[in-house]
């Protein structure tokens, strides 16, 4: 028997259920332990990073969608510029929202809960990435993603604050990893597929307009700059009814 191929279809389907998970990890407050684990071939850094904008409301469920692009020029951030200069405050909040952001993936082991295996930090976190970038950088510490040679990671959140802080320490004792955890390790390049132009511009119209590409035809009928409050709203939703049920006749 060779177990190879079954190995071979089990990290097939375990890349499959990564571009649609939800378990990420996330550090607890105080103190949290964890290893960050070397680079799985063809990654060749420690890190994934992917720019991302999150269109709140954006989607069939009305939970918004997030959308990975290529760099700033792009459909949804000419929107984010354009609401930023309105004067309505929720328009700009809205811009706020979506602003252009940088996601960073991890592959780390959490020490306090080995039992759980190789887990993925998905992190928003300038701070924290350019404090890992500074360390692995010095030739003096080493490399902390080592499998032989690797410091585990003191990283300390306070949520004492509005948002958390972050401090982060690199353990003096250099230790090994099990070779299990290296086999456990996922693509992180995989976790997200960029988003199409065509998916971009519908958000970017959803964004100013406050409409899908679903309600083209409606376009005409309702429009939402600023949304609609109140009565309002109220009445924009009754025109809309109204305007489904004449098509129909």
């Amino acid at each position: 028997m060779d177990r190879n191929q079954y190995k071979d279809k089990l990290k097939e389907l375990q890349t499959q259920k990564s571009k649609f998970r939800s378990d990420f990890w996330k550090p607890q407050p105080g103190k949290n332990t964890i290893r960050i684990l070397p680079p799985l071939p063809p990654n060749e850094m420690f890190f994934y990073e992917v720019m991302t904008h999150f269109v709140a409301g954006f989607g069939s469920n009305g939970k918004g969608r997030l959308f990975r692009v290529e760099d700033a020029d792009n459909p949804i951030n000419d929107a984010v510029r354009q609401l930023s200069s309105k004067d309505d405050e929720e328009l700009r909040s809205s811009a706020k929202n979506a602003r252009l952001q940088t996601v960073y993936y991890y592959s780390i082991l959490d020490l306090s809960s080995l039992d759980k295996g190789v887990q993925v930090w998905k992190s928003y976190s300038k701070v924290i990435f350019e404090t890992l970038l500074g360390y692995i950088c010095e030739p003096e510490f080493g490399d902390f993603t080592d499998a032989e040679e690797g410091r585990n990671i003191l990283l300390y959140q306070d949520n004492s604050g509005q948002y958390p802080k972050y401090n982060i320490d690199l353990h003096p004792q250099t230790s090994e990893l099990s070779a299990e955890f290296l086999d456990e390790r996922v693509d992180l390049s995989s976790f997200m597929e960029t988003s199409s132009n065509d998916e971009l511009l519908g958000a970017a119209k959803f964004l100013l307009t406050g409409e899908s590409q679903d309600d083209e035809e409606d376009a005409q009928v309702i429009r939402r700059t600023p949304p609609p409050r109140g009565k309002d709203k109220l009445s924009a939703l009754k025109a809309r009814i109204q305007h489904r049920t004449n098509k129909r006749h």
